[in-house]
């Protein structure tokens, strides 16, 4: 198997991880959070979206991604790299401040709502 693919999964596994924590808390946050526990549900989200962000957005992986040949893969394995792929295009599709900023805002705006 490809180290260079290796090294890419391992990252979209970490950020696939770093989701599934923002969506379970995200759920609790619109289920269970009590009105004074949002402060800190927000700082937690926020640092969650960070990680998320910083996890494949960066020239580490823009590198491996550009780098790599699907043609020496599997055909399973192209199909992951096309995902990746795409979630990476699709991630870093918008500039960080922009992801950033919406972040923090539709954060707020759910706890108004």
């Amino acid at each position: 198997m490809n180290n260079d693919y290796l090294k890419l999964t391992k990252a979209f596994d970490r950020y696939y991880i770093l989701k599934k924590i923002n969506s379970t808390l995200s759920w609790d946050t619109q289920v269970k959070m009590p009105k004074d526990g949002f402060y800190i549900r927000e700082k937690q989200l926020n640092l969650i979206n960070q990680e998320i962000d910083n996890s494949i957005c960066n020239k580490e992986i823009s590198k491996l991604i550009n780098n790599l040949d699907p043609s020496n893969l599997s055909k399973k394995e192209q199909r992951n790299f096309f995902l990746m792929k795409r979630d990476f295009l699709h991630k870093n599709s918008l500039p960080q401040k922009l992801r950033e900023d919406f972040s923090k805002i539709a954060l707020k705006t759910e706890f108004i709502w």
